[in-house]
């Protein structure tokens, strides 16, 4: 039987008998699935370096203006609103003037250690009026 067969060099004219030629097309056969399997890690490992180059984003934290602040706010004197004054307690009395207008019993020791002054005098001051 003359067939053609596909060799490194190109395509030839062979005559072999039916036995021979089952034989080419087995071993055909078996390199075809050694190419595929190579073919097949070869993507596995350029996708392995995609991922390796190009890491998936991470999940989006939450749009906290503060992220190390953990919102406990139960030191201040007033908790949910504006005032910077430390909250009162024992250890941190609420009994120093303001430095600015003088009323007694306006400020604990934490505030004055921090440089504050009556929310009074503090807020007459942002609103560019004479705290007196």
């Amino acid at each position: 039987m003359i067939t053609y067969v596909l060799g490194e060099n190109g395509a030839f004219l062979c005559d072999m008998g039916t036995n021979a030629l089952l034989h080419l097309h087995m071993a055909m056969d078996q390199d075809i699935l050694r190419l595929r399997t190579q073919l097949n890690e070869i993507e596995a490992e350029l996708h392995r370096r995609d991922e390796e180059d190009n890491p998936p984003d991470p999940e989006p934290e939450e749009d906290d203006p503060y992220p190390d602040d953990d919102d406990d706010r139960s030191m201040f004197a007033d908790p949910g609103g504006t005032s910077a004054l430390r909250a009162a307690s024992k250890s941190n009395p609420r009994n120093l003037p303001c430095p600015t207008c003088g009323l007694s019993n306006m400020l604990t020791p934490k505030d004055r250690d921090l440089g504050y002054q009556c929310d009074r005098c503090s807020d007459a001051i942002e609103w560019g009026m004479d705290p007196y």
